[in-house]
């Protein structure tokens, strides 16, 4: 047997080390940026204000997105600014990560109305739920004189997966409060959050594998747990249930209207034909029982639908769907951005000009 050279450790542990330095710097440069995500009380993890990181987007190819001070993809809010703010709650489609911040409908509606200054208040994977406990922990903090919420198609299997409980109103289908499972903190260890915080080759490893794993292990739970037997699971008393996401958001709306204008936009899925026709998906069944909740709570409400097939009727192109989507579906492109917008603006009316709270 040859004898193994003494230095052939070093030499390995060189190679390793070079190796890992490399594709650290080629991760840096065409995939992700080092991990911006840190715990947070409320809902377990947030975006770290004043924070910049380079997000792969499906058409333009990379784009650099720097946090405000509130960890949101907006601009800071500077102290010298009275316009009155409109605070837009929403989840990944005001979040808006697909395109510069000039393009998405808050950027084209401040454009527009530069009377008003328009904040972001959204982030991925929430929900009216969720984004009323969003509101109560920034409204201390921006003081918003009106808020709009956009509610998108992927909103009642989010309000599902919440694990909510709800009061029935006597005698009635109406809900008159709930009460939402705790949100776990951000689950990875001090160590990883740390390492992902430096690397952005952890970072990606952890956002491609992770997330297939947690399903592989939670379905392996499943199958070794005594109660997951058929027949075995039961419902909780009181949970929420599919049928009560129409009261449970016209309960959500009349909150948050009693304390601020609030406009409610429905952004339904729509099925896009050739010379120009589309139609909601559902029949229009989503944005009715959203509108019909916006009404019970004293809420304006605007269904984007039609703007969104008039923009399609116009230029033959889907709204909505990149590179990575089947056209049609998911994120609103700038094209739906702008057709958002415009047709927003009609429900803002002549509100506007006075300082801020």
């Amino acid at each position: 047997m040859p004898a193994i050279p003494r230095n052939f450790v070093a030499r390995l542990a060189l190679f390793g080390i070079a190796w890992c330095i490399g594709l650290e710097l080629l991760t840096r440069l065409f995939l992700v940026s080092p991990s911006n995500v840190v715990p947070d009380p409320t809902l377990g993890s947030k975006y770290a204000p004043n924070s910049t990181v380079l997000i792969e987007t499906p058409d333009a190819g990379f784009l650099r997105v720097s946090f405000n001070e509130f960890g949101f993809n907006d601009g800071p809010l500077a102290p010298g600014d009275h316009r009155r703010r409109i605070l837009v709650l929403g989840d990944s489609y005001v979040e808006a990560f697909q395109l510069p911040r000039t393009q998405n409908f808050l950027g084209i509606m401040g454009r527009d109305r530069p009377d008003l200054r328009f904040v972001n208040g959204a982030r991925s994977g929430l929900d009216p739920v969720t984004e009323s406990l969003m509101l109560e922990k920034l409204a201390p903090l921006i003081r918003p004189a009106r808020v709009i919420i956009l509610v998108n198609s992927g909103d009642p299997a989010d309000m599902l997966a919440d694990g909510i409980t709800v009061r029935r109103c006597t005698g009635t289908q109406g809900i008159c409060d709930y009460t939402l499972r705790p949100i776990p903190p951000l689950h990875r260890s001090r160590l990883a959050g740390l390492l992902s915080g430096r690397s952005a080759l952890l970072t990606y490893l952890l956002r491609r594998f992770q997330q297939p794993i947690d399903t592989q292990w939670a379905h392996l739970r499943g199958r070794l747990s005594p109660n997951a037997r058929p027949g075995a699971a039961t419902r909780a008393p009181g949970a929420y249930a599919a049928k009560d996401f129409e009261p449970l958001l016209a309960l959500v709306f009349r909150r948050i209207a009693q304390r601020y204008g609030l406009i409610v936009v429905a952004v339904p899925d729509l099925q896009f034909e050739s010379a120009g026709r589309s139609a909601a998906a559902d029949g229009g069944a989503f944005e009715k029982r959203v509108g019909a909740a916006a009404l019970k709570a004293g809420a304006v409400f605007f269904d984007a639908g039609p703007a969104l097939m008039s923009a399609y009727a116009r230029s033959g192109q889907p709204p909505n769907g990149f590179a990575f989507r089947r056209p049609g579906t998911g994120h609103l492109n700038a094209e739906g951005h702008a057709a958002v917008a415009h047709g927003l603006e009609r429900y803002l009316g002549a509100f506007g000009g006075a300082a801020a709270g």
